[in-house]
């Protein structure tokens, strides 16, 4: 039996969305939380095991919805909350400011998640570095299919931390809401590139498929071989675990935002393909 349920809601991207719309969004949502409580309370069947609810935040870029609509969330007894509509396209210093107002909103004793559609390392950072606990992603396996292989280091070098805090912060600009950035995309590889064409090397020292070289996988792509995404899938996981790996011990540690700037200032490019999405294209919903 499941042990935790997101409450559902009305989905509203930011974006061109009446006020009659986000408003009828937070109702909603607000009301489906109340009867989902209630039955978790009442219904017999539904109190025989143990289970939690999150409840779901919405108001897409409006502010004042959002805030109201954590107040409304935070007066329940779910054990979390989900915030909606993003992760569809939205700039990130958008995405940054309600992310900002939702975390000073909520309380801090309950988790938040975030589900995105896509998740790349610079969204997640940003995420965090604002008061999100969870991240849902898909970048790893997207990247994956479209034939990149993610090569960023995640292992922050230890003299980093003696540098001059206004130097070492300088990389939090491209998070922070007044300044974040949409162009920064990480360092990977296309393995469908010429240049891995005779490259008999790994794809990264520490990749758990580095049994097989760059060339290898360049001719598994060329010919379309599902064992191609495969490999490229499983190294793509594993630089992601390693990844959140690092973030939780930077966090555990207090070091967090020294880890955020280290990162932004030296594994990220200035490439919006292929982690960004184009802009106006949203999933459906």
């Amino acid at each position: 039996k499941m042990d935790l349920v997101a409450a559902p809601a009305e989905e509203v991207p930011i974006g061109n969305v009446g006020q009659r719309r986000i408003g009828r969004s937070v109702g909603r949502a607000a009301d489906w939380l109340k009867e989902i409580l209630e039955a978790k309370n009442t219904d017999p069947e539904l109190k025989s095991f143990e289970w939690n609810v999150l409840a779901g935040i919405q108001g897409s870029g409006d502010i004042a919805y959002r805030e109201k609509a954590c107040l409304a969330a935070a007066s329940t007894n779910a054990a979390g909350f989900w915030i909606g509509g993003l992760g569809y396209g939205e700039d990130l210093s958008i995405r940054g400011r309600v992310l900002e107002a939702v975390g000073n909103a909520l309380p801090t004793k309950r988790p938040r998640f975030l589900p995105l559609k896509k998740g790349s390392p610079v969204e997640v950072l940003q995420a965090v570095l604002l008061g999100v606990d969870v991240v849902e992603v898909t970048f790893p396996t997207q990247m994956a299919t479209s034939g990149y292989a993610l090569t960023f280091e995640w292992e922050m070098p230890k003299e980093e931390l003696e540098k001059d805090k206004e130097v070492a912060e300088e990389g939090l600009k491209g998070l922070e809401p007044e300044t974040a950035s949409d162009t920064k995309g990480v360092r990977h590889l296309n393995v469908r590139d010429a240049e891995c064409r005779e490259n008999f090397g790994p794809i990264t020292a520490s990749s758990p498929v580095k049994q097989y070289s760059r060339a290898y996988v360049h001719h598994l792509q060329l010919l379309h071989e599902l064992f191609a995404s495969m490999l490229l899938t499983q190294h793509n996981l594993h630089v992601y675990r390693e990844f959140f790996a690092a973030i939780r011990s930077h966090i555990q540690a207090g070091t967090f935002r020294q880890y955020a700037a280290w990162f932004m200032r030296t594994q990220t490019v200035e490439d919006e393909a292929p982690n960004q999405e184009p802009k106006g294209k949203r999933r459906k919903i």
